[in-house]
């Protein structure tokens, strides 16, 4: 996602995958292995937005372009899971530090 779509909003907390060994290249894993790091809504006031990173490690400048890729969870999988979860308002894109975020309000 660039930077030019919509900003992240006030996110109360930000999740941060660990995602299993053998998760795929491209970022297409099982859903089921986000939505079981996602804490439930109702563990947050009604309204709270949160986000949950790609689980790769966040690099800032230079090292961003030339480091070799690792393991990341698509945001198309951390959204289907904050759906799947009962987070509405879902969508995703980059946060004030350039980290790709999923996130979700509760209910």
């Amino acid at each position: 996602m660039s930077s030019s779509g919509p900003p992240a909003p006030a996110l109360a907390q930000v999740i941060e995958l660990t995602l299993p060994d053998g998760w795929p290249a491209d970022g297409f894993g099982q859903v089921a292995a986000v939505l079981a790091q996602l804490p439930e809504p109702d563990a947050s006031p009604s309204g709270a937005w949160v986000g949950v990173t790609s689980g790769e490690a966040h690099r800032r400048g230079l090292s961003r372009l030339f480091a070799r890729k690792g393991r990341a969870a698509h945001l198309a999988v951390r959204g289907a899971a904050l759906l799947a979860r009962g987070y509405v308002d879902v969508g995703g894109g980059e946060d004030g530090e350039g980290r790709e975020l999923a996130w979700g309000r509760v209910p």
